[in-house]
């Protein structure tokens, strides 16, 4: 069976008043008619924050076709790297996700960027808040917890299962070594569990040359990209309006493995019919991110 996912970070609403929160509701929109006209198998999304998830469109217009997997962690609240899949095309199995801050990691500022500031288990924080009257305001979660690994267990038509993974590495590329032992130890348990192939997906935060992504490779995992010839060979993350602070639109440009920070790897060989970085002009505005389209073989 072929498999078209698709990764996307989305760009957070972060709160009310904030620039980014303004503009969500036209850009939830704007992502679910993307996922809609290209209607990819499975999509992973990072940063579908509090906000984007509940003042915005996205999941209304994209039940028809697609389920969301429950991948909620051991912190309460809802999940911000979150998969969804077609209905229609797999039967889920099982699902969960797992918290940096909930398994040692320190949850520290974004704003800090003293390197020996930083306790060796690290992830970066937020200055998100959860409105005071959410289930998470109310069981005094102010702030986000967002560095955290998804799961799906999916089976296609044919009792073929894939285990399903998205995550978002910290900022602070000091911060990746342990995050990425953290993340490939989560994904050896699966694997051993479920007998089936891994692919791991998200905003990486670092390119194949250095960070998290880089160490991923050294580990052993494949890249998508050098999987298949078909393949367009451009940056994934870009400048945009969907900031709300009047940038403009402009696709990215750069290399792949200079520039790309999202990116899909399989912890096995794998037939990769194509990589693509959708810059469809409709999209620029819909976050700082271009969504990443795989379409592979399982």
């Amino acid at each position: 069976m072929n498999v078209k996912l698709m990764s996307f970070n989305v760009l957070n609403a972060w709160m009310p008043n904030t620039p980014v929160y303004r503009t969500m509701v036209e850009r939830s929109r704007g992502a679910a008619s993307m996922a809609l006209d290209v209607l990819p198998d499975v999509m992973c999304l990072q940063e579908f924050d509090y906000y984007y998830r509940h003042d915005g469109e996205f999941i209304g217009l994209v039940l028809g076709e697609y389920s969301e997997a429950n991948t909620h962690d051991e912190i309460d609240g809802d999940p911000w790297n979150c998969i969804f899949y077609r209905k229609d095309k797999f039967k889920l199995i099982a699902s969960g996700g797992y918290n940096f801050s909930a398994n040692g990691f320190e949850v520290i500022s974004t704003g800090n960027a003293d390197e020996a500031s930083y306790p060796s288990r690290a992830c970066n924080g937020s200055k998100y808040r959860y409105p005071a009257d959410s289930a998470e305001g109310r069981i005094g979660l102010e702030r986000s917890r967002f560095r955290s690994l998804a799961f799906a267990v999916l089976e296609d038509e044919n009792g073929k299962r894939v285990i399903v993974a998205t995550t978002h590495y910290s900022l602070r590329r000091w911060c990746h070594r342990e995050e990425v032992e953290f993340v490939c130890e989560k994904l050896g348990e699966l694997k051993q569990t479920y007998e089936c192939p891994v692919i791991i997906c998200g905003d990486l935060n670092s390119t194949t040359e250095w960070g998290a992504a880089s160490l991923m490779l050294k580990r052993g995992y494949l890249d998508a990209f050098d999987l298949t010839d078909d393949k367009d060979d451009s940056h994934s993350c870009h400048s945009t309006s969907g900031k709300g602070e009047g940038d403009a639109d402009r696709a990215p440009g750069g290399t792949y493995k200079k520039d790309a920070i999202d990116h899909v790897f399989f912890d096995t060989p794998t037939d990769v019919s194509f990589y693509r970085i959708m810059k469809d002009e409709k999209l620029l505005s819909v976050s700082d991110h271009c969504p990443t389209l795989v379409e592979f073989r399982i």
